[in-house]
């Protein structure tokens, strides 16, 4: 049976800087990235498998938003 789910709220109170800024998108990529690479680790995908996953999400955020290497 899976575990319930619970609502994240989150209240983000935006820096006044850039280099704040770009410090707080740093910190919700790697999240991003840490999320992506542990599921992929965890799934029966091959290697092109995974690499196709991580080109379609890649494709979806836009090369302007594209994932940190």
């Amino acid at each position: 049976m899976p575990r319930n789910k619970s609502m994240i709220q989150i209240e983000l109170h935006l820096p006044e800087s850039p280099e704040e800024m770009q410090a707080i998108q740093r910190i919700f990529s790697s999240t991003l990235c840490s999320c992506i690479a542990k599921k992929l680790e965890n799934s029966n995908l091959t290697a092109d498998e995974k690499k196709y996953v991580v080109e379609r999400i890649t494709e979806k955020l836009g090369k302007k938003n594209s994932l940190p290497v």
